[in-house]
């Protein structure tokens, strides 16, 4: 039965290299007569082609066991690597081969020099063609590795909406110390006025005007670690109103990066604020009670801006209910820039809540 070869190693009589023939090069007959038409071709060889015999190993050369010209290449044995090599002989007392009387010795290290040459032509050759094959089916291998490994990696390593969450009272504190802000990073931005009277106001049986919310979630420590994502770093944490917290670990809300000018210095980074369309007329609410942290509160503790308003000599302070849909698309800056990664994996998240949200792996270098 025929064995599928795409190349055969072939070492010539007195050549010290052997060379790489390939199943293009032989003519339509594919059989070992063409083996030696090219491997007296590519050696420079100037004995006649019919005084050339084929051997499936070199020491059948002295057994007598030569192949026969008309057998196809796919029954001739060996010639798989270097090391053992079909080989072509020829007679010692070949009137053509055996020059040594006619020719002078320069003229031998001339010829040997170039059938030297040529089969270090050949061998390069043949070692790209092979080294490209390889690069080939490593990249296959690698695309076929990535398609299984990229779905384990997403289900390992993604996160999920949180289903509940805790107060920790040192962690809030560590985290607003490392921001620099008692309150909430969003409102004291994009609306300070309000953000400073209601910090005022939070009655002692609510949590206070804002929580620390971790980007990354507690409950996914194991693949915040693999991420390299400290789970306790206060850069995996921001100081967010409790409405805004619930919003970002469900990925009903995200921060994405944008482009930034007038940065408050090196370590800072602008995020713009996205909303899920559906809850933009969902008013904002500042305090949740202690008594069950994701229970939303009554209507009464809804936010209403109170940004005063200049009439006349004198300003009023107008209240007027907000909704969320307000804070969409506002841009704000944070300082210093929490953890890249773990806002690069809440944006995933958000993106698979809320397709119109921006696809981080599309939209961030």
């Amino acid at each position: 039965m025929e064995s599928s070869r795409a190349f055969w190693w072939v070492k010539v009589k007195g050549s010290g290299s052997s060379i790489m023939i390939y199943e293009e090069e032989l003519a339509k007959t594919k059989n070992a007569y063409n083996i030696l038409e090219i491997a007296k071709t590519k050696t420079c060889l100037e004995v006649p082609i019919h005084m050339l015999k084929l051997f499936e190993r070199e020491k059948d050369s002295h057994e007598g066991q030569a192949v026969r010209n008309s057998l196809s290449v796919h029954h001739v044995r060996g010639g798989n690597d270097d090391l053992d090599p079909l080989y072509v002989s020829y007679p010692d007392e070949c009137p053509d081969a055996s020059s040594s009387a006619q020719v002078s010795l320069s003229d031998i290290i001339k010829m040997q020099e170039k059938i030297e040459q040529k089969i270090e032509e050949e061998n390069a050759k043949a070692q790209e063609k092979v080294t490209q094959k390889i690069e080939e089916e490593n990249a296959k291998a690698q695309e076929k590795v990535m398609q299984t490994l990229v779905p384990l990696c997403q289900q390992a390593f993604e996160l999920v909406p949180a289903s509940s969450s805790s107060w920790d009272a040192d962690w809030h504190a560590k985290v607003c110390a490392h921001y620099g802000i008692w309150g909430c990073i969003i409102l004291s931005q994009t609306h300070p006025e309000t953000h400073t009277w209601f910090c005022q106001q939070c009655p002692e049986e609510y949590f206070g005007f804002c929580v620390s919310e971790h980007i990354y979630h507690k409950k996914q420590s194991q693949g915040a670690s693999a991420l390299g994502i400290d789970i306790a770093d206060p850069s995996n944490g921001l100081p967010l109103l409790k409405h805004f917290e619930v919003l970002y670990q469900d990925g009903d809300m995200t921060l994405f990066p944008c482009a930034a000018t007038n940065l408050q210095g090196p370590n800072t980074i602008t995020v713009k604020i996205l909303i899920a369309l559906d809850l933009h007329r969902t008013p904002l609410q500042w305090v949740y009670s202690k008594a069950d942290i994701r229970k939303k509160p009554d209507q009464e503790w809804c936010v209403h801006s109170v940004e005063p308003v200049q009439k006349g000599r004198e300003l009023i302070y107008p209240q007027k209910l907000m909704q969320l849909g307000e804070l969409h698309g506002k841009v704000i800056q944070i300082s210093p820039r929490p953890f890249m990664r773990s806002l690069y994996m809440q944006a995933r998240m958000a993106h698979r809540q809320h397709s119109e949200f921006p696809n981080p792996d599309k939209e961030l270098d």
